[in-house]
C-alpha cells in the first residue's frame, strides 16, 4: 500500500484536513537511485511534519480582481505568508502578496503543482466550489527536525537526549529559515509529502474510509529490486561486506 510506503497519516474532518509524513534517514543510495538499476536503503523516523488545510474563515478575503487568497502559516517561525491564486483557462498562477515577501519554494511549488494536478483530476465545478472561499494552510514540524539547544538552555535543561524527550511538541524555532540549524532528517521531503497529501485529501481527490486506505491514490505495486550477490569471505560462509 502506498500509504504504508509513505508513512502518511490522515485526520479528515468536515472543515479541515490534516496529513502528516515522517522524516527519514538515508543509509545508502543517494542520487544514484535515480539511475537504474541502483537501489537505496532508507529508514523512516518518528519525527513528522503536519500540514492542515481548511477554507478561509472569511470568504470576502480575496485579492484584487477576484484572485483567491491562500494563507500559509508557519507558527514555529511566527510567519504567515499570503498568496493570490489566479485561475486561467488552462493554467494556475500563485503570486505573493508583495514583492518583498520571503520566498519559500518548497511550499509555493507544492501548492501550485498540486492544485494544478487536482484541477485536472476533478470537475472544474468541484474545484471552484472548494477553492473559491480561499485556503488557510498551517505547517508544523516535530522538534527532532531542528536543533533544540536554545530551547533547552532557555529551560535550564541539560543538553541530553532525555531532555529532548521532555520538550513540548513543535516548539518555536529561534532562528530564521536562512540560518536554520537542521538535523538532516529529510524535513523538506516530509513537508512536501504531508502538504501534497493534505491538499489531495481536502479536495476529495482521494477518499479515506480507514487508516489502511492509500492517501494519494492506488497505483500498481512497485516490483522488488534485485540486489547483486555479495562475495563470500574466505574464512566464513557469510557474505563479506566491505
Amino acid at each position: 500500500r502506498l500509504q504504508d510506503q509513505l508513512g502518511v497519516h490522515v485526520l479528515s474532518m468536515s472543515s479541515s484536513t490534516t496529513c502528516s509524513a515522517p522524516g527519514k534517514v538515508l543509509v545508502t543510495g543517494g542520487y544514484l537511485v535515480l539511475e537504474r538499476p541502483n537501489t537505496g536503503l532508507v529508514f523512516s523516523v518518528n519525527a513528522r511534519f503536519y500540514s492542515t488545510v481548511r477554507q478561509q474563515q472569511h470568504q470576502q478575503q480575496q485579492g484584487a480582481g477576484g484572485k483567491i487568497t491562500i494563507d500559509v502559516s508557519s507558527p514555529q517561525f511566527n510567519v504567515i505568508s499570503r498568496y493570490f491564486l489566479e485561475i486561467g483557462p488552462s493554467t494556475l498562477s500563485l503570486l505573493p502578496q508583495t514583492k518583498e515577501q520571503k520566498e519559500n519554494k518548497y511550499t509555493e511549488k507544492t501548492i501550485l503543482y498540486t492544485l494544478s494536478a487536482i484541477r485536472g483530476l476533478i470537475s472544474h465545478h468541484d474545484f471552484d466550489s472548494i477553492i473559491r472561499p480561499g485556503l488557510y494552510i498551517e505547517i508544523l514540524g516535530d522538534n527532532d527536525f531542528y536543533s533544540m539547544g536554545a530551547q533547552l538552555k532557555l529551560r535550564n535543561m541539560p543538553l541530553t537526549s532525555s531532555s529532548l524527550k521532555k520538550l513540548p511538541k513543535c516548539l518555536d524555532v529561534s532562528s530564521s529559515l536562512d540560518n536554520l540549524n537542521k538535523t538532516g532528517l529529510g524535513s523538506s521531503a516530509a513537508l512536501v509529502t504531508s502538504l501534497t497529501a493534505a491538499l489531495l485529501t481536502h479536495f476529495k481527490v482521494t477518499t479515506l474510509h480507514h487508516p489502511s486506505t492509500p492517501v494519494v491514490g492506488s497505483f500498481p505495486p512497485t516490483p522488488s529490486p534485485s540486489y547483486p550477490s555479495l562475495p563470500s569471505s574466505s574464512s566464513s560462509s557469510s557474505p563479506a561486506v566491505t
